[in-house]
């Protein structure tokens, strides 16, 4: 048996997340774009079995993997209770202003969820069922060309929903594009931002020379 390394493995997270990026400031962006995102972002983060890159490298490093979401402060975790989270983070987090929120800023603040508990938590509802960023990213991943094709989408009690998912996206839009592609293009960013303080300390650790 060869073992690879921690050191492979924390420079392959590097040009993932950098690649990501790179995919992410494509406009307009295409089916493909997507699907390419969803096979990065598959890896990173929701392999399965303890195989997600982003989580294994994360365990040797003391970034942690918060989401920061804006959310209304009305109603919601008071901001002393919420965890404290460390200011590279907000740096990266998607700002509050005017052009995002026209009613006022004054009412929001960047609520942090883990990045496990955000893959989980519902990016919206259709048809009254709730769309998680899991499920998307194995959809265009698993179905749709990131790591494989499937000929036939089926629903599957085990697996991901793939021909409800397919027939969401091809039947309800958002601002003009598919539901589901809109959806994915809100989630991506984010979890994106999520791993740049990682992505950042790991470069540090090398002095820069990610020499994959």
């Amino acid at each position: 048996m060869v073992l690879i390394g921690d050191e492979y493995h924390d420079k392959l997270l590097v040009r993932h997340v950098d690649d990501l990026k790179q995919c992410g400031e494509i406009e307009p962006r295409g089916v493909f774009e997507r699907v390419k995102m969803a096979h990065t972002l598959r890896l990173l983060v929701t392999e399965g079995k303890g195989n997600e890159l982003a989580f294994r490298v994360q365990e040797r490093y003391s970034s942690p993997l918060w989401v920061l979401v804006p959310e209304p402060i009305s109603g919601n975790t008071p901001i002393d209770q919420l965890p404290n989270v460390p200011d590279e983070f907000h740096s990266f987090a998607i700002p509050i202003t005017e052009e995002k929120f026209p009613f006022g800023t004054d009412g929001y603040y960047h609520k942090p969820y883990s990045l496990a508990d955000y893959l989980q938590r519902p990016l919206g509802v259709l048809m009254r069922r709730s769309i998680v960023p899991r499920e998307i990213i194995k959809f265009l991943a698993n179905k749709l060309g990131g790591s494989h094709v499937d000929d036939e989408l089926v629903d599957s009690p085990k697996n991901i929903d793939a021909e409800t998912l397919y027939f969401l996206n091809q039947n309800i839009s958002i601002f003009g594009e598919g539901a589901i592609y809109k959806l994915f293009d809100n989630a991506a960013p984010m979890i994106w931002r999520s791993l740049m303080p990682l992505r950042n300390e790991v470069v540090r650790k090398f002095d820069g020379k990610i020499d994959l």
